[in-house]
């Protein structure tokens, strides 16, 4: 009887043991497959679609920041290492010091984790696209962190663990294991095929086997503590050995034996009662991690459910039945047909586990996500015959997880639909997201943006200025507000964007990178410089409307003072002997005269009041008729070239404006040359449209003749370029220039709806381009201008009509002493008497000052052509007030002569308007 109890304890020992190593190693297994899980996920990385090593590394390098247990993550191909995170990008990577390992992930597609090498476990996964390898990933894990795993033992201290690699070395130990960690195990141990061995005063259990790997989990303890069964057996011998000698020392054996086996069975009792404790804390802790364990018996189909697993769904123990179908009939219909999918593979496939996720039917109708993980359980030839495996209730952490891809979706949304550019950088400027306007402004889909920086997009220079603004907004520590102008070299466009930068931290206060948010200004900014452009405008329109002002209100009464002094001069060297010694006062008279009314015509031109009689013509006409003028202009020292367009278009000026630009424009260029130099005329024709002109400003769109005058000369800076147009201006010498030059050229090109733009730097020279519209009439020949010495005379009647009695009596004698019949008139009033009563008699013109009292000129001979139809007009003035002209611009029809004239510019005059035909009527605009 006593052998048949002792039998059964050893049994039960047995049980207790080997139900440790069998939990132990579930343990194990499960978090090998949470590490294998993890690896998995960053497999499935898009970044790996495309090759994008950049963008991988940054998911892996998140990953690995969470689990320290990891010395580096590695990507390989089939035969070596493409990025390993412990190198920089582009450094030399050590070779792989396991590649038998590699080639088993390739050839199998499964994961793989491998024996202790190098002080570390390698854990493989491999990165398959449409089921074919392209890469494999490797966690190199730090051995310790099973230990964690491992510490499961009573609180005795009696029990201890360890997990050994395929090739016998221990990988990881409990703290009072009898074999440290890195050294080869007993092969006794890893052949024992008993359920308990006893060695050196210790208790082994059986190896339990985990994949993948092929480790094993060793469970043992200190054999005083369960030595029972060994005790029993040396009782047995001393008991037979005693009978042959001496009944009575037999039966004194047997009552010692009685005495020694009550003894033993109470510290049996002992043992157990120690064990059990310990079992029932294993199951405690099992339930507190609150995983649901079961045990498939593959013969027999029955299944056993641990008390947790039934928990989780809502039931209590005795609620279900150890039956598969319990499972069966619970997993969500849509999952079902996978998951048995996945069971058969296993099975068919031994030594594989698997890891699934499937919908789980709870007591209370509602379904829970569940993690599952199993492990095949063979026979010693290789037949499957257990499966085991845990059930853990994930439903929070999906929850979370759709909760997050909402968040997400609504975040993707929010900033997708913001109409001003987002994005965010790493803290080395690496794009981590962006949103879709910032894909327009940088001309890239966001999948070619993530993981690059500026420096891919743009040169060097604009990539360094975004990326100080980057480290400004770092160093500052919250939103950084700049300006920042974005000039694309593969287009030349630019935009202006108002940012504002702000350093993003992570829970732990981690720096995490920088989060942009860009508004494209660059139309508001042109408006403002427009709004500039447009005020300095206005300005110098006040100002030019200023000069016009005092230039209309003095030029009237100036230039008849003016038109006085050159006539009476006129005529007295026309009376005087040449060889009078006053004949040099009278020429000194003159050409001061003419001088200052040469400065007043220039104010008006500046002004654009000056009276112009515009007509359809091609500038290298007129060019061509003043090049020798012009060279006798600029001197022996100073080369002019010309440079004429083919088929230039025609434009519509007066012909004298002509002659004023060029002299001006070709006199400046002289003054600013020193000694030998070169001045180069150009034409040319030019079109631009509107998007030229929005990025050059002072252009507008259309068509145009061009006309270039550059010289080689000094140049200006940006301050004399400011001012050079203002009326006054010079920095010429005193005597030498009134100032009044380019300001005469700049009102007569913008009087004629043209503009000027001028390019110029210090010792580069300077070069002035007008551009005037083209127009389409056809071109009329340039008018000739010679004078013969003697001017014409004539012998028709003239009403002239003067309200200055000087400028009346000296014209008369002009007109008299041309031959001509003369009716004078001093107001409007007086003239129509003059007509009315000399009905009879023969008027052939009307010469009127325009601007008078009673009434102006315009009006007057509106009035006397009723009682003389078809007579003639010669309009006179130093200052029209827009009645025959409007915006300077004479009236079509219109003849008129400025004051002041000389007797030889009246005559020809004159000549010109009488010799006509017959006058047609016009009306005024």
């Amino acid at each position: 009887m006593l052998l048949v109890f002792i039998q059964q304890q050893d049994k039960g020992i047995a049980h207790l043991v080997n139900e440790a190593a069998g939990n132990t190693a579930h343990m194990v297994e499960h978090t090998i497959g949470e590490q294998i899980g993890l690896l998995k996920g960053l497999a499935a990385s898009h970044a790996l679609d495309d090759g994008d090593f950049k963008s991988f590394r940054k998911d892996a390098q998140r990953l690995w920041e969470l689990h320290p247990e990891w010395r580096t993550v590695i990507l390989t191909d089939e035969h070596e290492p493409l990025l390993n995170l412990r190198f920089s990008p582009g450094a030399l990577i050590t070779p792989l010091r396991d590649p038998e390992s590699l080639k088993t992930v390739w050839e199998t597609k499964e994961p793989f984790v491998g024996n202790l090498a190098h002080g570390f476990v390698a854990i493989r996964v491999p990165v398959t696209r449409d089921r074919r390898m392209i890469y494999t990933l490797v966690a190199p894990t730090d051995p310790d962190f099973f230990k964690i795993t491992l510490q499961v033992s009573d609180k005795t201290g009696n029990w201890e663990f360890m997990v050994v690699g395929s090739d016998g070395i221990v990988i990881s130990a409990s703290d009072r294991a009898p074999s440290p960690e890195g050294k080869p195990l007993d092969q006794l141990f890893l052949q024992n095929r008993k359920d308990v061995l006893s060695l050196s005063g210790m208790l082994y259990s059986a190896p339990v086997v985990i994949n993948p790997g092929g480790w094993r989990v060793i469970v043992f303890g200190q054999e005083k503590f369960v030595e029972a069964p060994f005790i029993k057996k040396r009782v047995v011998v001393y008991w037979g050995a005693g009978f042959s000698i001496l009944l009575a020392a037999v039966m004194t054996l047997i009552f010692s034996s009685a005495w020694v086996s009550r003894q033993k069975t109470i510290s049996l009792h002992k043992q157990m009662e120690e064990m059990q404790e310990a079992q029932l804390r294993q199951k405690e802790m099992i339930r507190a991690s609150k995983v649901g364990l079961w045990d498939w018996d593959l013969a027999t189909g029955q299944v056993r459910y641990s008390e947790e697993w039934k928990n989780q769904i809502g039931y209590k123990n005795h609620e279900i039945e150890n039956d598969f179908k319990e499972f069966e009939k619970r997993v969500h219909p849509d999952d079902l047909g996978l998951t048995l999918e996945i069971i058969r593979y296993s099975i068919s496939k031994v030594w594989q586990d698997h890891k699934t996720e499937f919908r789980f039917l709870h007591k209370d109708g509602s379904y829970r996500w569940i993690l599952a993980q199993a492990s095949i359980i063979p026979d010693a030839s290789g037949r499957p015959i257990r499966m085991i495996g845990s059930h853990l209730d994930i439903t929070g952490r999906k929850e979370a997880e759709e909760a997050l891809r909402d968040s997400q979706s609504l975040l993707s949304t929010l900033i997708r639909t913001i109409p001003d550019l987002v994005w965010l950088k790493d803290p080395e400027g690496v794009y981590l997201a962006c949103n879709y306007r910032f894909e327009c402004f940088l001309g890239a889909k966001e999948k070619d943006i993530i993981g690059k920086t500026d420096y891919d997009f743009m040169d060097k220079d604009l990539a360094d200025f975004f990326r100080h603004h980057d480290k400004e907004a770092m160093k500052k520590g919250g939103p950084n507000t700049n300006e920042e102008e974005v000039v694309f070299a593969n287009d030349g466009h630019h935009e202006i964007l108002e940012t504002i930068k702000t350093p993003m931290y992570r829970d732990n206060g981690r720096f995490a990178g920088v989060l942009g948010i860009g508004r494209n200004i660059t139309d508001r900014k042109r408006s403002e410089q427009e709004q500039v452009k447009l005020q300095a405008q206005l300005i110098q329109a006040q100002r030019m409307e200023s000069v016009g002002r005092l230039a209309g209100g003095v030029a009237h009464d100036f230039n008849n003072m003016l038109g006085i002094i050159i006539g009476n001069a006129e005529m007295i060297l026309a009376d005087i002997n040449p060889t009078d010694p006053f004949m040099d006062y009278l020429h000194e008279i003159l050409k001061a005269a003419e001088r200052s009314a040469n400065l007043t015509r220039q104010l008006l031109a500046f002004a654009r009041k000056q009276t112009i009689d515009p007509k359809i013509l091609n500038i290298n006409d007129v060019l061509a008729d003043m090049l020798k003028m012009l060279q006798r202009l600029m001197g022996e020292d100073i080369t002019l070239t010309w440079l004429p367009a083919k088929d230039l278009w025609g434009v519509k000026v007066d012909p004298t404006q002509m002659d004023q630009i060029f002299a001006n424009l070709c006199i400046n260029a002289r003054d600013a040359i020193s000694g030998v130099g070169k001045i180069t005329i150009e034409t040319a024709n030019f079109s631009f449209d509107e998007a030229y002109c929005r990025d050059h400003a002072g252009f507008n769109p259309g068509d145009y003749i061009m006309i270039a005058v550059s010289d080689n000369g000094s140049g200006m800076d940006r301050n004399t370029l400011d001012h050079i147009f203002e009326p006054f201006f010079t920095t010429k010498e005193i005597g030498r220039g009134s100032g009044l030059g380019l300001a005469t050229v700049y009102g007569i090109v913008r009087q004629n709806n043209g503009f000027i733009n001028v390019y110029s730097e210090p010792e580069k020279g300077t070069s002035f381009k007008i551009y005037l519209p083209r127009q389409t009439e056809t071109i009329l020949p340039n008018p000739k201008t010679g004078f013969k010495d003697k001017p014409p005379t004539g012998t028709e009647t003239i009403l002239l009509v003067e309200d200055e009695e000087a400028i009346l009596k000296m014209t008369r004698i002009m007109l008299e002493r041309l031959g001509y019949t003369v009716l004078a008139a001093q107001m409007p009033g007086e003239a129509i008497r003059i007509v009315e009563e000399s009905n009879s008699r023969v008027i052939h013109l009307l010469m009127t000052d325009v601007v008078m009292p009673e009434m102006n000129g315009l009006d007057l001979s509106e009035k006397i052509r009723s009682h003389q139809p078809g007579l003639k007009c010669l309009f006179m003035s130093g200052y029209t007030a827009n009645v025959i002209a409007h915006h300077g611009v004479l009236d079509k029809g219109v003849q008129f002569i400025n004051k002041p004239f000389s007797m030889q510019d009246l005559a020809f005059k004159l000549r010109e308007v009488l010799d006509k035909g017959p006058v047609k009527d016009f009306t005024p605009i």
